[in-house]
């Protein structure tokens, strides 16, 4: 079965019917159908942080949200801890030259762990780090 990793602006797209990234998103969680979705506790912290400021509709559909995906058996949420802060704070560290988040980090460690090289985002970053970002315009029409 096929793992595939899913960033925050893949859920985010998903909830915003507005999203630049809405048709995207739509299609490769169509494409994704019979994989395994991977993402972490600091993704999912992303996607809340977003909608925080929208009014109490977004911070409603947004906390359905993330509560599904922690339900939902397709999806395999990597918890967070003190370990995954150090070691996504030591791939920060080593990459001064990237414009990294701590997320990206952590995130691209879990994909490393898990042998996942494709991702649903279109962060630049991921591939920059050798990863395929299935929703960046070149990779999405492919």
């Amino acid at each position: 079965m096929s793992r595939v990793f899913a960033d925050a602006c893949y859920w985010i797209a998903l909830i915003n019917r507005e999203d630049e990234l809405r048709a995207a998103a739509l299609a490769a969680q169509k494409n994704a159908i019979g994989s395994v979705v991977y993402t972490t506790d600091e993704v999912l912290g992303e996607v809340l942080n977003y909608f925080s400021k929208r009014g109490s509709d977004w911070r409603g559909l947004a906390a359905s949200l993330v509560e599904g995906i922690r339900q939902d058996s397709r999806v395999v949420v990597d918890e967070q801890s003190r370990a995954t802060f150090d070691t996504g704070h030591g791939l920060y560290k080593d990459r001064k030259d990237k414009g990294y988040s701590l997320v990206d980090c952590v995130s691209f460690l879990a994909m490393k762990r898990h042998g996942i090289t494709n991702a649903l985002t279109n962060d630049r970053h991921f591939e920059q780090e050798q990863m395929v970002a299935l929703l960046r315009e070149s990779n999405a029409q492919s």
